[in-house]
């Protein structure tokens, strides 16, 4: 009599336990692979934004885009007044009235001229390691006009309370906003006749982003803390530390995709870098009677030890070789 062929218990049980055993030791290669692979798209996506800049301060007399004039200011409610004015109109209609040091506008705002006049993608301001973040298309958004383009508009939707814009661009740009506070200039931005060495735009600033669990274990600290400290592997550190740093957290917190003045992107491990390697997230804090920079550490009106959620329009740089990339603050990220 012919024996059936088959599996006995035994031997499917052994099966299972070495194909366990293989997912076990290839899942966490794979995710690297994953997450090696999320970091170079990211920074192809700066690569290209970087470019674009590059073009466009060609077309206005060597100018990074700055959204709302020469003196515009940074939009606390994260939001320009008309995203979807005419162009004929003028920027006043799209940024609203002007405050007393100029138009209110946004750093997403910013970016969007890009995608207004430098024939950018919004899917290039997306990295798929800034978890939340999404495309930004006009599909999603209704009663728009028909036939309506990309190029129409002023920045990636309505902005809170009835849209997000920082759900659609997971970047940081140096500040080119109007400090009231700041003097001589008032504002510093960067252009393309600056230092090559200057950063430009980055991954997000870990302390203006729901992501990154640093943050949030401070931005729940009491006010009366005059020197919060949080508990990591190496042990406490205090956010009032200069020497103190903190990645980008798109990345696992490993670095963060930085891109330069010239153009060029580099992963940096520390954001330690630029034209006095300073920190990139941080604000230099001025003495207030000669207005000279007194120690790179971050500055905040409010005290705190995050950027202000809501009172952030003072924060900018103090000078021109202060490196400072802000990014609209998502509350509702996960």
């Amino acid at each position: 009599m012919r024996r059936k062929k088959g599996f006995t218990l035994i031997e499917l049980l052994v099966v299972i336990s070495i194909i366990a055993l293989l997912m076990g030791i290839l899942m966490p290669a794979l995710a690297r692979v994953r997450e090696v692979a999320y970091r170079l798209i990211c920074g192809t996506n700066l690569s290209g934004i970087g470019k674009s800049m590059l073009v466009y301060a060609n077309d206005h007399n060597e100018r990074f885009p700055r959204a709302g004039g020469r003196r515009s200011e940074w939009d606390t409610d994260m939001a320009i007044a008309n995203w979807t004015a005419l162009i004929e109109t003028g920027t006043n209609s799209a940024f609203g009235v002007s405050r007393v040091g100029g138009l209110p506008a946004t750093i997403s705002s910013c970016f969007y001229l890009l995608v207004k006049f430098s024939d950018v993608t919004t899917k290039q301001f997306v990295c798929k390691g800034d978890t939340g973040s999404q495309v930004f298309e006009l599909s999603e958004v209704k009663n728009l006009p028909v036939n309506a383009t990309l190029t129409d508009f002023w920045d990636f939707g309505p902005g809170p309370p009835t849209g997000l814009t920082a759900t659609y661009v997971s970047y940081a740009y140096h500040s080119p906003f109007y400090n009231s506070e700041a003097d001589p200039a008032g504002s510093f931005p960067i252009s393309a006749i600056r230092n090559p060495q200057s950063p430009v735009a980055a991954d997000r600033n870990p302390f203006l982003d729901k992501n990154a669990d640093l943050c949030n274990k401070l931005a729940h600290l009491g006010t009366n803390e005059v020197a919060p400290s949080v508990q990591d592997d190496e042990g406490s550190l205090s956010l009032f530390d200069p020497d103190h740093l903190a990645n980008s957290f798109a990345h696992q917190g490993e670095g963060q995709n930085v891109l330069y003045a010239d153009g060029h992107v580099g992963f940096e491990s520390k954001p330690t870098v630029g034209i006095e390697k300073d920190n990139i997230w941080q604000c230099w804090m001025m003495e207030e009677e000669d207005l000279i920079p007194a120690n790179k550490v971050w500055y905040d009106p409010a005290g705190s030890p995050c950027p202000s959620r809501i009172s952030n329009g003072d924060l900018a740089p103090w000078g021109y070789k202060d490196a400072f990339l802000i990014n609209e603050y998502n509350a509702s990220l996960p």
